[in-house]
């Protein structure tokens, strides 16, 4: 009996062991320990997943279309069926595939008592989904299930039963005496005993449970889990490739190949001549100290913490310390494109502008810089191949939730990761789960160092969720910088009345010439602050809802006015959170809404940031009620609702409260006091166990986001058709997005006068389109009028009997934007006088655009 792994003809007993021997070897070469999970037990693990993953090829009709060579080999593993008649003999759609068959063969015949030999039930359980995961699941009208898999090969459990047989005659003397498989062939009960697991089971919503040890636990489950299946994928593709391993010597030696790649990078070369430039050298005090908290951090063992406040240089601090551990290559990855993209700038203009290649990676923007002083060029299919990649996080999680990026996770836990502003991870629905597996991963990974970056830490994050950090240790993975800025701020706590905008800070006119940033917590109370006070007042306005082409050019103008305190156009800056973290501007005021201590001190840091020789001031609004005085806090007022809504509130009304007792109204306080309060704050009992119950909440909704937004990874089999139509994706983490267009309105004179245009298309969160509360207002009105502004588009019989919901998907894609406001004359095309008053419209004033409001939101305030 002969049964072969492919169309090449390879032997599946050989191809079994072989990848078994070379993920065991991977997991072994990078010598990880994850608790209780021992580098024997994941080397056993991983030896299991290879040795299985393929075992569903025994499939007759499988090993007849790989012996007649009618399947086409696309290269990773999957096999389709090129003509007609084999797709319709082997139809993906009513059958399983080989990965599915592997998992029920593993299941019924190859376990006892749910367990294989020296694993126990848990484990096993792993080593099965990462076997079913090593492939994505193709696209079907009908799901599969765990009976039908059975129906299938009980149909023909001669042959399967024969190819067991096989099986445990051959590959005993492949594999060694280190694991032990053997099919209970003389089972004849094919009868289904479970059912599809699906991918990161151990976060779906069911599974939630409001403890954080329990969370935790998850946490290393699916760490591991991705951890066994980016080994596993990265073997089976080698092996599959042609790769020779005729022993456990020479899995070891390959694993180390594969392990060693970035090894003739010249990379630290090129920071040691960063260090000696004059910019960073004429003050010796600052080279010094960011040299010494260099050096500190990388004398830490796994993931180190920088706790680096406002102008002290974490970028020079970071790359210093890559130096000193002689990194080979760099991630640098943080919580928004817009941090990536300074990043970027500053290392390709400033920090090595020479000799090293340097990628940004984001969704929207794609650059390289290659050392040379050229110009930078946008590149397709080339991401992750160079000294330093900046991107997202959105962009790292695809290593862990996608199929096609898998083996990338291996590149990026062998590299050295920093992660920049990491602290607003924390509360980032379902990233925060994702996050914490790569740092799980990355403690168990000493030979491959990882640094976390802030201004504020959050201390509780590190102890509680990452299991970092513990206040009582003897050792601690922070390294604390002192700042450079001694200078005094005047802290003010106001307390407001949201509804009085004459005299709320933040909403009031600005009425000196000092440089003030009025930062609120929604991108709303910044434009409708702007709008009210425009024409008086020599503002800016900065938020995230802007069309990518209008945040450019406005981020410019933000940094020609507020790079430093110098006289310029513009003295107000009004914004919502975007520009409270990443951006080096500076004021003599700063006023914000109450927040989180990390949005309050990051936003601090946009007031005197270099520290110059003035009083700087500081006001934080408190709405009514925080309960000060020790009255309930209530939540009725726009900010606490904001806070509640997202899991912030108890952190925010405590640091309020932490605030109020320890600062004394009228004495001004360093950044070095004030950053000595704040982690005094975490040390707080009654704040911890807060902290705790808002941190269950936000983590309930990461496991609901993944569940519904994290799909399994799938394949679309055949011929994928290219197009240059744009489509967004229709689960997002982020939130799912639908292409949109505006009318134009221009504001002036308390009054908006359409323009006649419409703004450039433009993506819009799909909770925004729906108003917030699952209304198709706007939907439906474009709907009923779509085959009048376009019929080459819109068929009148068709667009009528779809419902709202396949209408709105329609816009998923940049060929059939929706419409949420209309021009005058599309209404009087379509008989309409003015547009309804949830419309959004885009507003814009003759110094700058405001972006996009409804027409209810401007006529309430």
């Amino acid at each position: 009996m002969n049964i072969i792994a492919n169309t090449s003809g390879h032997s599946l007993p050989e191809h079994l062991a072989n990848v078994g021997l070379l993920s065991s070897a991977l997991i072994k070469a990078l010598g990880v320990t994850l608790g209780d999970f021992t580098n024997d037990k994941l080397s056993k693990m991983a030896m299991y997943a290879g040795i299985l993953h393929d075992i569903g090829k025994i499939d007759p009709d499988i090993q007849q279309y790989f012996a007649e060579k009618s399947v086409r080999d696309e290269g990773n593993g999957s096999h389709h069926y090129p003509t007609k008649a084999a797709e319709k003999k082997h139809n993906f759609q009513s059958m399983p595939r080989h990965n599915e068959i592997s998992y029920y063969l593993i299941n019924q015949f190859c376990t006892d008592r749910r367990k294989l030999t020296g694993l126990n039930v848990a484990q096993t359980k792993m080593v099965m989904s990462v076997a079913l995961w090593h492939h994505a699941k193709p696209i079907r009208r009908e799901p599969l299930t765990y009976n039908s898999i059975a129906n299938y090969v009980s149909a023909r459990k001669e042959a399967f039963k024969a190819g067991m047989t096989y099986l445990n005659t051959t590959l005993p003397a492949l594999i060694g005496g280190e694991v032990s498989v053997n099919f209970d062939v003389d089972d004849d009960n094919f009868e289904p005993l479970g059912s599809l697991p699906g991918y990161k089971e151990a976060y779906q919503i069911g599974n939630f449970v409001d403890d954080m040890d329990i969370i935790r636990n998850h946490i290393q489950v699916e760490s591991i889990c991705s951890l066994l299946r980016t080994t596993l994928i990265t073997a089976d593709r080698l092996v599959s490739s042609g790769v020779k391993i005729e022993s456990p010597d020479d899995a070891a030696k390959l694993a180390e190949d594969v392990l060693a790649k970035h090894t003739t990078t010249n990379l630290t070369d090129y920071i040691a001549k960063m260090e000696a430039y004059p910019v960073f050298t004429q003050d010796a005090k600052r080279a010094q100290r960011q040299a010494t908290a260099a050096e500190a951090l990388s004398k830490i063992d796994g993931v180190s913490v920088l706790n680096g406040p406002a102008g002290s240089g974490k970028t020079k601090i970071s790359l210093s310390y890559t130096k000193e551990i002689a990194a080979k290559k760099i991630y640098y990855v943080t919580p928004r494109t817009v941090i990536c993209q300074g990043l970027f700038e500053e290392l390709t203009s400033q920090y090595l502008p020479e000799g090293v290649s340097i990628e940004l990676a984001t969704g929207a923007d794609k650059r390289v810089y290659m050392g040379d002083k050229q110009a930078f060029r946008v590149v397709e299919d080339s991401e992750y191949r160079h000294n330093i990649t900046i991107t997202t996080i959105d962009q790292l999680a695809k290593t862990i939730t996608t199929h096609g990026n898998v083996d990338l996770l291996l590149d990026v836990l062998t590299s050295t990761l920093v992660f920049d502003e990491y602290h607003e991870f924390y509360n980032l629905s379902g990233y925060n789960l994702l996050f914490s597996e790569i740092i799980e991963l990355k403690k168990a990974l000493p030979r491959y160092p990882t640094l976390l970056m802030s201004a504020t830490p959050n201390y509780f994050f590190l102890e509680r969720v990452l299991e970092l950090y513990h206040p009582r240790s003897s050792t601690t993975p922070v390294v604390n910088f002192k700042t450079f800025n001694e200078v005094p701020y005047r802290i003010e706590l106001t307390s407001i009345d949201e509804s009085d905008t004459a005299h709320n800070p933040i909403t009031k006119a600005v009425e000196c010439d000092k440089k003030t940033i009025i930062i609120s917590n929604s991108a709303t109370t910044a434009q409708l602050g702007y709008m009210r006070h425009h024409e008086n007042e020599p503002s800016l306005l900065a938020h995230s809802k802007y069309p990518n082409a209008v945040k450019n050019q406005v981020f410019r103008e933000i940094l020609r006015n507020f790079g430093d305190l110098s006289p310029a156009d513009r003295s107000v800056l009004r914004s919502g959170p975007i520009v409270q973290a990443s951006l080096n501007i500076t004021s003599h005021h700063v006023i914000t809404e109450l927040s989180t201590p990390e949005n309050v001190l990051q936003r601090l840091g946009r007031c005197n940031r270099y520290g110059e020789d003035f009083e700087a001031q500081f006001t934080l609004c408190l709405p009514k009620g925080v309960g000060l005085n020790g009255d309930k806090t209530s939540i009725k007022g726009p900010i606490l609702h904001t806070l509640h809504r997202s899991h912030e509130l108890h952190a925010a009304v405590h640091w309020a409260k932490f605030l109020s007792n320890e600062l004394t109204p009228g004495k001004p306080a360093t950044l070095d006091e004030l950053y000595t309060l704040y982690q005094s704050f975490y040390q707080q009992d009654e704040v911890i166990a807060a902290l705790e119950g808002d941190a269950i909440k936000a983590l309930r909704e990461s496991y609901a986001n993944i569940t519904y937004n994290v799909l399994d990874p799938v394949e679309i089999i055949g011929t994928k058709r290219k197009t240059k139509t744009k489509k967004n994706a229709k689960n997002s983490l982020r939130g799912v997005s639908h292409y949109a267009h505006a009318a134009v309105f221009t504001f002036g004179d308390n009054s908006l006068e359409a323009t006649g245009d419409y703004s450039p298309q433009f993506s819009v969160n799909k909770e925004v389109a729906l108003l917030y509360k699952e209304n198709y207002e706007l939907v439906n009105d474009f709907k009923r009028y779509a085959h009048q502004l376009d019929e080459t588009k819109y068929n009148r019989k068709q667009t009528k009997q779809m419902n709202e919901k396949t209408f709105l998907n329609l816009s998923l894609s940049d060929e059939f934007p929706l419409f949420l406001s209309f021009t005058p004359d599309d209404l009087r095309s379509i008989g309409q006088d003015e547009n309804n008053e949830s419309s959004i419209i885009y507003v814009q004033t003759k110094r700058q655009d405001v972006g996009f409001l409804s027409l209810s939101t401007i006529s309430k305030s």
